[in-house]
């Protein structure tokens, strides 16, 4: 009897009612959950950071300017080409080591004057630290270029670099023999900067008359091909 009792009960109980899910409801789990996992995204790359150690992801270099003149008259020399590289520097076990990132070139205009305005440079390396001193190479035929010749004034340090947002006259002085111009020439391009990063550099060299035997040597050209500076010199 009792049995029979139990069997009646449970037939006649009323099943258990859900709440509907409608589509505002799966919209705000969907969001929740994304939320959760963006948390979970920047909390694996806080993980990564702390293991691998610093890293680089963007840095503001500059602005620079200044103006180029003749060290002997003081008159401003028109159509010289400023080159500014950045850098990071990776850690290794001897130390660091700069990894090239950038580059801007610019002339100098009528009065002698530059300008590189300020650039927000990105690049996420790790380990590395950012190189927070352009190297500057500042080149016209017939003067001596910056940072090379010993006779270039005034001198920074690092010694290859511009102090930032600070105008700046460089006094380059001229090139009055072939030994001077052939020393002048030797070394000038960086090796590390791709050459379509600094076309008008590499051109102006290519094309500066100089000494008989002197030839300019591009990133990543064998100096067996190297070019000559004077047409039919060996």
């Amino acid at each position: 009897m009792n049995g029979l009792q139990e069997s009646r009960n449970t037939a006649t109980e009323t099943p258990k009612k859900y709440p509907a899910l409608n589509i505002e409801t799966l919209r705000r789990t969907w969001s929740s959950n994304r939320t959760a996992r963006k948390m979970a995204t920047i909390l694996s790359a806080l993980v990564i950071l702390a293991v691998v150690g610093p890293c680089t992801i963007t840095h503001r270099f500059g602005p620079y300017y200044g103006k180029t003149v003749d060290a002997d008259t003081g008159l401003p020399i028109e159509g010289g080409v400023v080159l500014a590289s950045f850098y990071t520097e990776a850690y290794t076990l001897g130390g660091t080591r700069p990894k090239f990132v950038d580059a801007l070139e610019v002339m100098t205009d009528a009065r002698g004057e530059f300008q590189i305005p300020a650039q927000r440079v990105w690049a996420f390396r790790a380990p590395h630290r950012w190189d927070v001193h352009p190297d500057f190479v500042i080149f016209k035929p017939g003067y001596g270029s910056f940072p090379r010749h010993k006779g270039v004034s005034p001198k920074f340090s690092p010694g290859d670099t511009l102090p930032p947002d600070q105008h700046v006259v460089m006094k380059l002085p001229r090139l009055n023999t072939p030994d001077e111009m052939k020393g002048n020439s030797r070394s000038l391009l960086p090796s590390d900067v791709p050459p379509e990063k600094m076309q008008t550099l590499a051109k102006m060299v290519k094309d500066t008359p100089a000494v008989s035997r002197a030839t300019v040597v591009l990133p990543g050209i064998p100096p067996e091909c190297a070019t000559p500076l004077i047409p039919g010199s060996k």
